[in-house]
């Protein structure tokens, strides 16, 4: 993964979707309609789609490894996409560490929405011996 924009770039990243944890009352009108995550040697990329065109900010909260909140702007979302690149040692992570992050969505400083609402999102970094591990003749 190189936080490219086109498909073939994402096709092996990590994706959420969220309402599919929610049940029939789920609001279908929310900012977010997908989240894609993964990463190459040394960055971790979370690109963000979006279905709402509204002045807000985008956080990417991390949990783990560190603690860490990064913010895109306040300017109105005219973009189909956002991505946030994080440098993997920002994190202090290396290997297949764990990762753990939620996306919020803040109008007027307030927080409007949360992705995903209860638990964040988990995964392994992608360590430098994966293609060996998974290579198949």
């Amino acid at each position: 993964l190189d936080g490219g924009g086109s498909f073939f770039d994402w096709l092996g990243a990590g994706i959420y979707i969220p309402g599919r944890e929610q049940g029939a009352m789920y609001r279908a009108e929310r900012w977010v309609s997908q989240i894609h995550f993964g990463n190459s040697e040394d960055t971790l990329f979370v690109r963000v789609d979006l279905r709402k065109h509204q002045s807000a900010t985008l956080v990417l909260q991390i949990h783990q490894p560190t603690v860490l909140r990064l913010e895109m702007g306040s300017a109105p979302l005219e973009s189909r996409s956002v991505l946030f690149g994080v440098p993997l040692a920002d994190l202090g992570a290396a290997g297949e560490a764990d990762v753990s992050f939620q996306i919020m969505a803040f109008q007027d400083g307030i927080e409007r929405e949360c992705y995903p609402e209860s638990v964040p999102i988990h995964f392994k970094l992608v360590g430098d011996d994966f293609l060996l591990r998974n290579w198949i003749v």
